[in-house]
């Protein structure tokens, strides 16, 4: 007569009593859909976080070589 109740695993004669893959689609689609944000979440947390070390590394630099130009040019300007 019902042949999807049939192939689910049904403990009585209602529908609140089978027990199948109708039950459980929407858990898992929630948690594929959960999981793919959590991995985009984390691809775009290792993003920022490798571009502000490179932005903070260029910083580092700039003014490092800054103060070499600056130390270059006071010692020609004693000589």
């Amino acid at each position: 007569m019902f042949p999807l109740v049939s192939l689910s695993l049904c403990i009585g004669p209602r529908l609140q009593d089978c027990i199948g893959w109708m039950d459980r689609t929407p858990l898992i689609a929630a948690g594929v859909i959960g999981g793919l944000f959590l991995v985009v979440i984390m691809v775009l947390s290792v993003a920022v976080s490798v571009r502000r070390k490179n932005i903070k590394k260029k910083r580092a630099l700039r003014r490092f070589l800054e103060t070499e130009v600056r130390r270059e040019v006071n010692k020609k300007a004693k000589d």
